[in-house]
């Protein structure tokens, strides 16, 4: 078996959706609200690593420590999240801090919106692969190796009982939650039914192929459409929530061609920027009903959603 410490190119095991369920044969963690992140370390450095295998630990120099927790080269699994003043993870603050480049802006914001680094998996230890191991045996090296300091802290997790889990977070307006399978081993750069995600809203991924400003300059709403199996693009609807965080980022998309004459208002732009929409629910015609824009995603592309549709 290839070194994965040597290789750093790990693309993260991925979860199907599912409905809660109770099973004596998966473990059940929360669904963090954060940025997916495979973590390389050594006794001398600390490599953070998102899901497009982009260094990122400039952008979060709090974490430059955590490579204190372990005493040997390891590669861990987890979830970079920012707690609200709730105590609850903040997508839209975590979010902000990956767009920030400026160094000033970014010291500013490790103490304003510092980060944690919730560890859920490890695939690597001593020299030694892990992945081919089961769930609960990579537990053990997690509890047993990793310590919680510098930023770094432990998912925990319950046996059986997934469907008052779930319950529970939606009480508490969390995410959801995943269920995973007690002896599934890690399927590198997979997405496996030995992991299911639950969770309490719906999501999707869309492309935003244009936007409205107001009297004020200010963004007023965006226009969002994915592919179809044919490959078509189609144009699902309107989001005005949740958009503003994002105006810089949409407003500077290079320019198209309308791809409809039913928005004279809009300003067109090319079908490549990738965001993650939130819903009540989706309507027989495929639009959303209540979307919020969660955030724009990095880590995929226009086109993975048009192989994911075909």
């Amino acid at each position: 078996m290839e070194d994965l410490f040597l290789k750093r190119h790990i693309s993260p095991m991925l979860c199907f959706d599912s409905q809660p369920f109770d099973s004596k044969d998966f473990v059940f963690e929360l669904k963090l609200d954060g940025i997916r992140c495979v973590a390389y370390l050594s006794q001398n450095e600390v490599s953070l690593k998102n899901k497009k295998d982009k260094e990122i630990l400039g952008t979060f120099p709090e974490l430059k420590n955590i490579n204190k927790c372990v005493q040997k080269n390891c590669i861990l699994d987890g979830e970079l999240v920012c707690l609200g003043e709730d105590n609850k993870p903040d997508f839209f603050a975590i979010q902000s801090r990956c767009l920030k480049t400026n160094k000033f802006k970014i010291e500013l914001a490790q103490k304003l919106s510092p980060v944690q680094y919730c560890v859920f998996d490890i695939l690597y230890y001593d020299n030694k692969n892990l992945v081919n191991l089961p769930l609960l045996e990579r537990k053990k090296y997690l509890e047993k190796f990793v310590l919680e300091q510098n930023g770094l802290t432990l998912s925990r997790y319950i046996f059986t009982q997934g469907k008052d889990f779930f319950e529970l977070t939606k009480q508490q307006s969390l995410e959801g939650i995943v269920a995973k399978k007690k002896d599934s081993i890690y399927q590198i750069g997979k997405r496996s039914e030995s992991w299911l995600k639950i969770k309490t809203f719906n999501e999707d991924d869309v492309i935003i192929c244009a936007y409205e400003l107001n009297k004020d300059g200010h963004l007023r709403t965006t226009l969002f459409g994915t592919y179809d199996k044919n490959g078509q693009f189609v144009i699902l609807g309107k989001v005005s929530l949740g958009i503003l965080p994002y105006q810089k980022i949409i407003t500077s998309q290079p320019k198209s061609v309308p791809l409809s004459n039913k928005y004279p208002k809009m300003h067109w732009i090319k079908p490549t920027l990738v965001a993650m929409v939130k819903y009540l629910i989706k309507t027989e015609s495929g639009s959303f009903r209540q979307p919020v824009l969660k955030g724009i995603r990095d880590d995929k592309t226009a086109e993975d959603i048009k192989k994911e549709a075909r």
